[in-house]
């Protein structure tokens, strides 16, 4: 995977984060991860696997749509940069949704 694919993501994790006043070391904690790795997650150099991310919704009081959104938005970004825009934009015909 490329670096910083998780761009979208990782800033709104981050931003959860802070308006709740929870430091990354509180996070890691709840999580049972280092504090590094919060740090690379909110970078966009990774993202949190499935269990923590569900995590995380509840922690940071997350809309889980909106956390499918970004993914979905990611997905589509990173599929983009390897699969001609004519099929990406016949893809997202196929199910409604607007390609970037």
């Amino acid at each position: 995977m490329k670096k910083n694919c998780h761009r979208l993501l990782g800033p709104y994790l981050k931003k959860h984060r802070l308006g709740l006043g929870l430091s990354r070391k509180k996070v890691a904690i709840k999580l049972g991860c280092t504090e590094q790795f919060i740090l690379n997650f909110e970078h966009g150099v990774c993202s949190p696997p499935g269990p923590m991310l569900k995590i995380l919704i509840d922690v940071y009081k997350l809309d889980p749509n909106e956390v499918l959104e970004i993914l979905l938005q990611e997905s589509l970004a990173e599929w983009t940069a390897v699969v001609s825009s004519k099929t990406i934009n016949q893809w997202c015909k196929k199910i409604n949704i607007k390609s970037s």
